[in-house]
């Protein structure tokens, strides 16, 4: 608690407005503001990673959803900053473009808050403050490095498709976006972009948004292959997409992994079972273990460490899962068993021989527990 107690000197002789300090007999309370549907889905799984890292390290974790509704969300968190009991660390997300007012409401109210998965914008930072500075309750961000993984689904697509189709000369390549808006969004299609402008032997068809939606994705494959129209490649920016799109290429008679490469991300069990027998190139992913990192960090950082000392915005790596996937690995992703990952071996105050941070997927998955013998 040292160093929390520097910054509370250094906040006061700055005359800015101070946090309560918790009681040391208490466990440390996180709310966490979730967009998504508490029934399912991508945002579940980060709730549900970020549950059983907390549960490991004896945290107290509140979790409201706003079910893919922004205006849900947005009520959500005025609650959790407006409470009279503020929690000792708020983790918001910023979808929809909604976070940087709520981040300033925070810092006003004394309320450290992480941002999750989608960081502000440029032009949000430059009307609000930054992280730390003109905003020095607002801790900063943890975001996934989405253009690199934008970039390795790409070339490895490409790949594929050249090994699918040696004689074709081009590669015709469908793009399939979660939307055009999202930081995250938009770093994934930057690494798609960069991979393209390294390929001039691929010829982009298509650039449509799909609203990260199954549904979507099915309906705009559909209508292209009901033209008469083909592809070679479906770069999909998401798992739940990239299935979508196979559905719609099997109504035309079109098999993935035969017919064109496909890829996605979420690590999700369908699209493991999908590379599992060769009709996805990979699926990329990790990202919903980022539930999990944020509370290992705030953890460090409630226990004293500086867990920004060189930036605020942290990055974590994501990775590639392809064929063959190892088995415990497997397990744990499809069986959703995150209580098998030991996440107090990330934390560096309980390790403290460790100056750094790896969630890179080596660690993972030396940090998985085997399965209990039955009884």
């Amino acid at each position: 608690m040292r160093v929390f107690l520097l910054v509370l000197a250094c906040l006061a002789s700055l005359g800015l407005p101070m946090p309560s300090v918790a009681d040391a007999s208490a466990p440390l309370q996180i709310r966490f503001v979730n967009p998504g549907f508490a029934s399912g889905g991508f945002w579940r799984s980060v709730s549900d990673t970020m549950s059983a890292a907390a549960e490991q390290l004896g945290i107290s974790l509140e979790i409201s959803y706003g079910e893919r509704e922004w205006p849900r969300m947005r009520q959500n968190a005025e609650a959790a900053i407006a409470s009279p009991s503020p929690p000792d660390y708020l983790i918001l997300v910023n979808e929809h473009g909604q976070a940087a007012d709520l981040v300033r409401d925070a810092n006003d109210r004394g309320i450290p808050t992480l941002l999750l998965l989608n960081d502000l914008t440029e032009r949000q930072v430059a009307r609000v403050g930054r992280a730390g500075r003109e905003l020095p309750y607002w801790l900063g961000s943890l975001t996934p490095d989405n253009e690199r993984a934008g970039h390795e689904m790409a070339t490895a697509l490409f790949d594929a498709a050249h090994r699918l189709h040696p004689r074709r000369q081009r590669i015709a390549l469908m793009t399939l976006a979660g939307d055009f808006a999202t930081p995250a969004s938009q770093a994934r299609l930057a690494g798609l972009d960069r991979a393209l402008a390294a390929a001039p032997d691929v010829d982009e068809l298509r650039r449509l948004m799909v609203d990260w939606s199954y549904d979507e994705a099915y309906r705009r494959i559909d209508t292209w292959l009901s033209t008469g129209r083909r592809f070679d490649a479906i770069w999909a920016a998401n798992d739940p997409i990239a299935l979508g799109a196979m559905a719609a290429a099997r109504r035309h008679g079109l098999a993935a992994g035969q017919d064109y490469a496909v890829v996605g991300m979420n690590w999700s069990s369908p699209a493991l079972a999908s590379v599992r027998n060769g009709e996805m190139t990979l699926t990329h992913g990790g990202h919903f273990l980022a539930g999990a990192w944020a509370m290992v960090l705030l953890y460090d950082l409630y226990h004293g460490i500086d867990v920004t000392a060189e930036t605020p915005h942290l990055r974590f790596p994501m990775a590639a899962l392809r064929a063959p996937i190892p088995p415990a690995l497997r397990d744990v992703l499809t069986e959703k068993a995150w209580s098998r990952i030991d996440f107090r071996r990330f934390s560096r105050y309980l390790h403290p021989g460790r100056d750094r941070y790896d969630f890179s997927l080596t660690a993972l998955q030396s940090a998985l527990r085997p399965l209990e013998a039955p009884e």
